[in-house]
């Protein structure tokens, strides 16, 4: 199943004057890229980075347009969230890069449970 999810909530014009200012805002919001930290598989294909949605965004600012990114969501995607207390676990800082599923249940010792995801 693929689903769709548009960045404009995340890149709507604001008071930035620079793309740096941008940047920053994106902090935490997307990741810098969606490598797996720990085995380097990517967790989310075809997914622009944040530097790539800044520029993209900046980009089309500057010529008076908007930009509407998309994320599509397909079978070899592995994006999710987990509670802070599961993330932490796996000796992960918040948004210190993905994890696939099979390398956080390995830091974690276990299958992940119904009451992990967030």
């Amino acid at each position: 199943m693929v689903k769709d999810l548009y960045l404009e909530e995340w890149v709507s014009p604001h008071d930035w004057k620079s793309l740096e200012e941008l940047e920053e805002h994106l902090t935490g919001r997307i990741p810098e890229h969606h490598l797996c930290v720990d085995c380097g598989v990517n967790t989310h294909p075809g997914a622009p980075t944040k530097k790539e949605v800044a520029e993209g965004t900046w980009e089309a600012w500057q010529a008076g347009e908007t930009w509407t990114g998309v994320l599509h969501f397909g079978d070899d995607t592995e994006v999710y969230m987990v509670r802070e207390s599961v993330w932490g676990k796996a000796g992960m800082e918040p948004y210190g890069g993905c994890l696939c599923i099979g390398c956080l249940e390995r830091r974690l010792g276990r299958k992940l449970k119904l009451r992990d995801p967030r």
